[in-house]
């Protein structure tokens, strides 16, 4: 469930920074990204950090469902 949270924040945050750069010209949205070049870079490299997070979270979730193993008395 986790996982699925991380994926859909980060694909809404891409769909924001879309929006940010190209603008919607049926809504009457512009985009800012032509005056407030600053937020469009750290929204870029916050975008990037967010990918990353989730890709890790997602191997280390992947790394944990093998579940637990059954160690006996004898493996010691």
């Amino acid at each position: 469930a986790t996982t699925a949270l991380l994926a859909s924040g980060c694909s809404a945050a891409t769909a924001v920074a879309y929006i940010a750069k190209n603008g919607n010209q049926h809504a009457g949205w512009l985009a800012i990204c032509d005056y407030m070049d600053s937020y469009c870079s750290r929204g870029g490299i916050s975008l990037a950090c967010s990918y990353a997070a989730f890709v890790v979270f997602f191997l280390l979730a992947a790394t944990t469902m093998k579940g637990p193993r059954q160690t006996t008395a004898a493996s010691y």
